[in-house]
């Protein structure tokens, strides 16, 4: 079984292979028009009772509040014990000092992710379980200096790709991932809304399932992006209908 539980905005928690992935699912910076991880959530890891304590991987696309906050990660690690943690390229180093002092002290295993744009790196995680992170533009004028990695997970032969906010303008970008057979494709409102995206959605990311994530929870929303997401529920699942919305918190979504 394969199932995806919504943490807050673009934060999933990933179980496939018998194994658990939390994907930008520890934040809780204010200041930013998404929904940071609710504390009830995050007091519930702590105790170990929840699906998302002790998760085998911790995985980061890029360094922006909604996605990573550094002080979190150490809480979750103070509480949790993790196989690896995939670290972003970060702006400021001091951002991350009291985190790195504890991975080195607890000698927890990490990597520090963060490509280049148009590089790519694969690391094995365990046997048959490995990711990929492909280097690219973080999408929209205002962040066009910023860097995101589009991250594939293979698991057991499944293959995930979370694009994040990885720009979607530029469809050469994502030659890689033609002719790959996608069990689950993320990608947020933007991407999906336009019709970039959604040439995308329809050729190279073709996927069992396709899931909208990254959407500000119900009174958290100053953009309105859960109105575009309302209309593009209508309008376009007829035609991409293995979409999932992700919207509330604690939504889950399973399959075989």
């Amino acid at each position: 079984m394969v199932r995806v539980t919504l943490a807050a905005s673009a934060g999933v928690l990933l179980e496939a292979g018998g194994l658990r992935f939390l994907v930008d699912a520890l934040h809780g910076e204010g200041n930013y028009p998404f929904s940071r991880v609710p504390e009830t959530l995050l007091a519930e890891m702590d105790t170990g009772a929840s699906r998302f304590s002790n998760a085998d991987y911790i995985l980061f696309t890029h360094d922006h509040p909604d996605h990573y906050t550094p002080r979190v990660v150490e809480r979750y690690l103070r509480h949790n014990s993790v196989r690896r943690v995939l670290l972003p390229k970060v702006q400021w180093e001091d951002r991350e000092g009291d985190l790195l002092q504890l991975l080195q002290a607890e000698k927890i295993p990490w990597w520090r992710l963060g490509m280049a744009r148009g590089a790519a790196h694969g690391y094995q995680l365990q046997p048959g379980v490995f990711v990929r992170a492909v280097g690219m533009q973080h999408t929209g004028a205002r962040f066009a200096d910023a860097d995101c990695d589009c991250m594939i997970l293979q698991v057991h032969g499944k293959n995930f790709l979370f694009t994040s906010d990885c720009d979607y303008m530029h469809r050469e970008a994502y030659a890689f991932a033609a002719g790959q057979p996608w069990e689950a494709v993320f990608v947020n409102p933007f991407f999906y809304h336009s019709p970039q995206g959604q040439a995308l959605l329809r050729s190279e990311l073709w996927a069992k399932h396709i899931f909208v994530y990254h959407v500000p929870f119900a009174g958290e929303d100053p953009m309105g992006l859960r109105a575009l997401v309302h209309q593009d529920r209508s309008k376009l699942t007829a035609a991409l209908p293995q979409t999932v919305f992700l919207t509330e918190p604690m939504q889950e979504f399973a399959w075989e």
